[in-house]
């Protein structure tokens, strides 16, 4: 997932009924889940247990690859428009048995407009635990560590561009500090407003702590908590659950040195600082994000409620245009992005066509409990299952989930 998921929610559109849109009332708005409504618009795919657009229609778009360009992460380098799905159909891979355990490392990711990553408490969840707790905080994470932006961490710090300094930016990604400046003093200061990029002193927007935990095991599915001190009354950071997080032995090697590469991720490095090591960012919340975005929609979370957004990709882990995605738990609103990478906001006019090049979708105000989320495309004519997902709406909590993205099918 990346900063602009939640930039992301700044324009939605209401729904109402099952898998969060229709206008049949015999789906239950949200109380519990409720696989076994007939919706009427949207519909039931074959074989779903949720609800989405209809996708067998001749007008409706053909589900493709997003591709690379001004897009640098999660997109297509071969010019392939078809999503690859064989994964879903494909028997389980062999994966090695070794490493059993990694450091799970990388960079705290600040969604949208969030200040520095100062102050986060990561925790890391078996997933598998999480179903029937009442509270997360029953359960024991298997590693948790709390990152701090000081003079220990700031050499490792990335930093991400003011998007308001520089109108013609076309790469917004956060990268680390390089020593070629002739003068950019701020660039040394740990609360400086500027930093050095390839000989030329940046405005920045705020700086991204590393983190690393130890002993995280592989090949099983894993949950993983960011927060601030207070949990969901913490004052500065919001509390956010990322799903689908899974730990491959047969993952890509990293190619760039640990911590120099910002695109680099999701990869595993054998010969790490203290043995294998596994790149993958962690991602945080504001707490002034979450609690303002749904009211420029003209909504709210309620209280004890929580929110569901993530990405549709295929088996190769790229980005997928036109996807419908269904819910068997009616979200309050549901909605889909834009595709502008550096300006991301939800379009009134996406529901008709699903996700953008970005892959985006989001239901918010949902009850708590367990949701199924699926994404659904017309590939080659066909209404076609993209992947899905069992996760948890947690009270007052983003849950976020990446539907597919070659993770193994899950349990």
């Amino acid at each position: 997932m990346t900063r602009w998921l939640m930039l992301a929610l700044a324009l939605s559109t209401s729904m109402a009924g099952c898998g969060g849109g229709g206008d049949d009332d015999a789906c239950n708005g949200g109380v519990v889940p409720d696989p076994g409504c007939s919706c009427v618009y949207p519909k039931k795919n074959p074989g779903s247990a949720v609800c989405t657009l209809p996708l067998d229609v001749a007008e409706r778009p053909e589900t493709k690859r997003a591709q690379c360009g001004d897009l640098k992460e999660f997109c297509a380098k071969d010019a392939t428009t078809a999503p690859k799905l064989g994964c879903l159909t494909a028997a389980p891979a062999q994966e090695p048995a070794t490493p059993d355990k990694v450091t799970l490392t990388g960079w705290v990711d600040v969604f949208s407009s969030g200040p520095d990553s100062n102050d986060v408490t990561i925790q890391i969840f078996d997933a598998a635990q999480l179903d029937a707790a009442a509270s997360i905080d029953a359960v024991t994470p298997i590693g948790e560590t709390t990152v701090k932006l000081d003079a220990a961490s700031f050499p490792k710090a990335r930093f991400c561009p003011n998007p308001t300094s520089d109108l013609g930016r076309t790469d917004a990604t956060c990268r680390p500090q390089t020593a070629d400046c002739a003068a950019c003093p701020e660039g040394a200061s740990v609360n400086g407003t500027r930093y050095c990029l390839n000989s030329t002193c940046e405005e920045r927007l705020r700086a991204e702590v590393r983190f690393e935990i130890p002993n995280i095991p592989t090949r099983k599915f894993l949950a993983i908590r960011t927060m601030g001190p207070g949990k969901t009354a913490d004052p500065l950071w919001g509390v956010l659950v990322q799903y689908n997080v899974y730990l491959s032995t047969a993952a890509r090697a990293c190619t760039a040195a640990k911590g120099t590469d910002p695109l680099d991720t999701e990869c595993l490095r054998m010969a790490g600082t203290a043995g294998p090591e596994f790149e993958k960012n962690v991602n945080v919340l504001s707490k002034s994000d979450y609690m303002t975005i749904p009211t420029t929609i003209g909504t709210a979370i309620t209280p004890g409620f929580g929110a569901i957004a993530g990405e549709v990709r295929d088996c190769e882990d790229v980005r997928l245009e036109a996807a419908q995605v269904g819910y068997d738990m009616n979200p309050g609103v549901r909605s889909y992005s834009n595709g502008n990478p550096n300006k991301t906001v939800f379009d009134l006019g996406m529901d008709g066509v699903g996700t953008s090049r970005l892959g985006i979708f989001t239901g918010i105000n949902m009850a708590p409990g367990v949701v199924t989320v699926e994404g659904w495309g017309k590939v080659g004519g066909a209404a076609t299952l993209l992947g899905k997902y069992r996760a948890k709406v947690w009270p007052d909590t983003v849950s976020t989930i990446t539907i597919n993205g070659g993770r193994p099918l899950q349990p």
